[in-house]
């Protein structure tokens, strides 16, 4: 165990004193005019160069894609921008054209109603100024009648009078009736007296 942390702490100690080499050596290295790295010698910044040419390639040859790419895609939107432009106006021109025939199915509407309105105003007044005249003629109709009913009024007025007239004469006639009925039973009986004086005298007279 002891041997194991004494091999440790060699190693540490080494290990230190290459970091503290190695950071002099780099601070005195060359810098890549790049980037911010820094190398030993010429050979390691040789490798680092070449690499990042290659990097450097294929990056400009992304990029050069991307920027045909990117080209690409404008042209694209530039030409779904024309044909949505295109679509716009022929949309707007149609909604447009609706418009104008829905404002013209709307004109032709208000004129119809405008031209029912003032038909059923003038059957309103027609139907007034025949209501009026109805019920003119119900009036004058009604005054007739009125003026007739009292007519007949005073017709049944005068013939209650000459029922009561009659029965009046009627019963004068019955008075006189019974009057003559008794004048003639009374002349028949003095007939019948006389009739009878003229026998006892005609008697008389034979006997004389």
């Amino acid at each position: 165990m002891k041997g194991m942390v004494s091999e440790l702490k060699t190693r540490r100690t080494i290990i230190q004193k290459q970091q503290s080499l190695f950071a002099a050596n780099i601070n005195n290295g060359i810098q890549c005019q790049h980037c911010e790295k820094k190398y030993l010698n010429a050979f390691f910044l040789q490798k680092h160069m070449l690499r990042l040419m290659v990097k450097i390639g294929q990056k400009n040859s992304e990029i050069e894609s991307l920027k045909l790419e990117i080209s690409s895609l404008r042209m694209q939107l530039t030409q779904a921008a024309k044909e949505q432009q295109e679509k716009m106006e022929l949309h707007y021109e149609k909604e447009k054209l609706k418009l104008e025939k829905s404002a013209m199915q709307v004109g032709a509407e208000n004129l119809r109603l405008k031209a029912e309105n003032l038909r059923l105003q003038h059957e309103k007044l027609e139907a007034q100024t025949k209501s009026g005249r109805l019920q003119q003629e119900l009036q004058n109709e009604k005054e007739e009648r009125e003026q007739e009913n009292m007519m007949f009024q005073a017709v049944i007025l005068n013939l209650e009078e000459e029922k009561v007239e009659f029965q009046n004469g009627k019963e004068e006639l019955r008075q006189e009736t019974t009057i003559l009925r008794a004048m003639i039973l009374r002349l028949q009986r003095e007939k019948v007296e006389l009739q009878n004086g003229k026998e006892e005298l005609r008697q008389e007279t034979m006997m004389l």
